[in-house]
């Protein structure tokens, strides 16, 4: 399975729980290394997965793709991917804080 169906699926757990995202109002960006991005857009009680850069994200997360799926896997804990570099964040590290609470909550 590739890393955006894994995302997709994500996104249909996040999905079924709007009550943890009624309020998140955001664009989140996972720059995959190779050149891939993905975002998933935060509106309305809703997730929604975009393949590239259609929107404008206010919260850049940069890492590999073997990173990310250790992440989506539990697998590897978000903050000691940051502190190791393995994560980058750019722009709002606050939604980052956020999207990992979101994240804790579907599994």
């Amino acid at each position: 399975m590739g890393i955006r169906d894994e995302v997709e699926q994500i996104v249909q757990k996040i999905n079924g729980k709007p009550e943890r995202i009624r309020s998140l109002q955001a664009v989140y960006q996972f720059n995959l290394g190779n050149g891939e991005f993905l975002q998933v857009k935060f509106h309305g009680g809703q997730a929604e997965l975009f393949d590239g850069t259609p929107h404008k994200a206010d919260c850049r997360i940069i890492l590999s793709e073997e990173t990310f799926r250790k992440l989506l896997n539990n697998q590897l804990n978000a903050i000691a991917a940051y502190m190791s570099g393995a994560l980058k964040v750019e722009g709002k590290l606050s939604l980052a804080f956020k999207l990992a609470d979101v994240l804790k909550a579907c599994f």
